[in-house]
């Protein structure tokens, strides 16, 4: 995450990097939990974007996996994408591991942002078979 943060800055390209609420309790206390639910995760991003000083650049909004969903999920609703300009996912979770049939690509179908996907072929949460067909 750093390298990618520090590559878009260094082309200009505006970057805020922060935690959800979960990944922020998980730091404080060390103990492992499930994410946020989209609500919250989504009020993540309306507090964030809200609070930043508009720039003359890009601004592109990202995470990886879960964070990356919630990107994707937030640049699918019109209010989300009237603040942003893309989305950048970092292995998104097209669907739980062992799952291939419970899809979450509704975000991705309902884009109202251009995209990008950086998947590896070995991620559990999105084997060929489920990202093939969305290039």
């Amino acid at each position: 995450m750093d390298a990618i943060a520090q590559g878009l800055s260094a082309a200009e390209v505006q970057v805020i990097r922060f935690e959800f609420p979960y990944m922020a309790k998980r730091r404080d206390d060390g103990k492992r939990r499930g994410p946020d639910g989209m609500p919250v995760l989504l009020e993540t991003w309306r507090t964030i974007l809200a609070g930043l000083t508009p720039m003359d650049v890009l601004t592109l909004i990202g995470g990886k996996s879960m964070g990356g969903r919630a990107a994707a999920t937030f640049a699918a609703e019109p209010d989300g994408a009237a603040l942003i300009d893309g989305v950048i996912c970092l292995g998104y979770p097209f669907h739980p591991p062992a799952k291939p049939e419970k899809t979450r690509l509704e975000p991705l179908r309902g884009a109202l942002r251009s995209t990008l996907i950086v998947q590896g072929e070995g991620d559990r949460f999105g084997t060929p078979r489920t990202w093939k067909p969305m290039r």
